[in-house]
């Protein structure tokens, strides 16, 4: 049934919606249009938000531009992973910053927060529209909230921990990793965020879904 040409016609038709004559067009130029579009997304998104059934709205609910921009999204995200996980950072401030209790997120970290804000809201969008039954049958939803949830309790120590070393909990004398209680919000919170972005490269072989 699915092999049948009026099939793959209808298909085709709707996977291309929005953007006649894409089949047609030269390799290079599809790249290129793929690009300007991954380039235009932090103007696209936000018209999407404000003025979701006009014209930009109806281009962005095209399953093709959809796929591009969620696999451009996610790459972002996942490169952002990569670059929190390396020691970009100086020997001595690497040093520096391993013995606070409770550091002051940097701008990796902020932009990690917007993504996973981003993909909160995502979750939230398709169970309102999908219905929470619908939802918790597919078994890669429950990736996903596993996912989400690791980096909302990681954010949540990470306040818990600056809010205590901002009035004074931990001392004013520093105080080496090895002695800190395991229970220390800072540490749980690194192991917690250490879990999240296995779960995140995991979701991966997602990224050739279109919903």
């Amino acid at each position: 049934f699915v092999a049948h040409p009026h099939c793959q016609h209808l298909l085709t038709t709707l996977w291309y919606d929005q953007l006649p004559g894409w089949r047609k067009r030269h390799p290079f130029t599809k790249l290129f249009l793929c690009f300007c579009f991954i380039i235009a997304l932090p103007i696209l998104a936000p018209t999407y938000l404000i003025h979701p059934h006009g014209c930009v709205g109806q281009l962005m609910r095209s399953p093709l531009i959809k796929f591009i921009n969620h696999s451009a999204s996610f790459a972002i995200f996942i490169f952002l992973l990569l670059i929190a996980s390396t020691d970009t950072l100086t020997k001595t401030d690497l040093q520096r910053r391993s013995e606070i209790r409770g550091p002051d997120p940097n701008v990796i970290e902020m932009l990690i927060l917007w993504w996973v804000i981003g993909f909160v809201w995502s979750e939230m969008k398709q169970i309102w529209e999908e219905g929470l039954k619908a939802y918790v049958r597919q078994w890669w939803n429950w990736l996903d909230f596993l996912m989400l949830g690791l980096y909302l309790t990681t954010v949540a120590l990470r306040v818990v921990a600056v809010i205590l070393r901002k009035t004074n909990q931990y001392g004013t004398e520093p105080l080496p990793r090895n002695q800190w209680p395991e229970t220390d919000p800072t540490l749980l919170s690194e192991a917690l965020f250490s879990i999240a972005h296995i779960f995140s490269f995991a979701r991966i072989i997602f990224l050739f879904q279109v919903r």
